[in-house]
């Protein structure tokens, strides 16, 4: 994050999911500006803020790297946002694939349980 900006990188440097997915359609739903592309080691020294996405941590602020503080050395505004509906947006999303990737009756998950 720089400037109001979210930069990600492209696919080629990070892993595709189901997490990462969610909080880009959901960074732009705010009206968030995001770029992808390639980011360097020392951009994160001078970013406002930075998050990392993943199943297990889902949205996580980087506080610091290399010993250097990133932004004030704290989770930032636009982190804080990105963390507030990222539980239940993730179950979801995750539920979604599972039922469509699952055949009908297979005892898994009933047909019309809701996404809450």
């Amino acid at each position: 994050m720089k400037n109001g900006v979210v930069h990600t990188p492209e696919l080629t440097s990070c892993l595709p999911g189901i997490t990462r997915d969610t909080i880009l359609v959901f960074a732009r739903e705010q009206g968030m500006e995001l770029v992808e592309r390639r980011i360097t080691r020392d951009e994160f020294y001078i970013a406002d803020e930075a998050f990392l996405t993943g199943t297990a941590a889902e949205v996580l602020p980087i506080r610091e790297l290399d010993g250097r503080a990133i932004g004030d050395g704290k989770r930032g505004p636009v982190t804080e946002t990105l963390q507030t509906p990222t539980s239940t947006r993730c179950a979801d999303a995750s539920r979604l694939l599972l039922r469509q990737s699952l055949p009908e009756g297979d005892g898994c998950l009933p047909r019309e349980e809701p996404c809450v």
